[in-house]
């Protein structure tokens, strides 16, 4: 599409959870390189940490059903590895902007 990266998460962030106000940055690079049902994957990226301020509703042509606000993991992932991996770093990206934020 043309698109940068955060220009690309940016869009999925709205497409997939309706995010309309929020501030985006990198979180980390990824590599995976194996395979899964079959299918050799060979892929990289990059996964970024949103402060989501305003939700909107879901765009109608989204492919997801509906979001869900919660403060566990969900139990059924795509990718269950990754997940764990990913989910410790933006907690603690969470924990350090609320530390920070209230030292100002």
């Amino acid at each position: 599409m043309g698109e940068t990266p955060i220009e690309a998460a940016k869009r999925e962030l709205y497409e997939e959870a309706g995010a309309v106000s929020f501030d985006m940055e990198p979180l980390c690079d990824y590599s995976v390189i194996g395979e899964m049902n079959g299918i050799v994957i060979n892929a990289n990226g990059q996964v970024y940490f949103a402060n989501i301020h305003t939700f909107a509703e879901i765009p109608e042509d989204s492919e997801m059903e509906m979001i869900c606000i919660t403060d566990s993991i969900p139990g059924e992932q795509t990718y269950p590895d990754y997940i764990m991996k990913i989910f410790p770093m933006a907690e603690k990206k969470r924990n350090d902007k609320i530390a920070s934020l209230r030292s100002q």
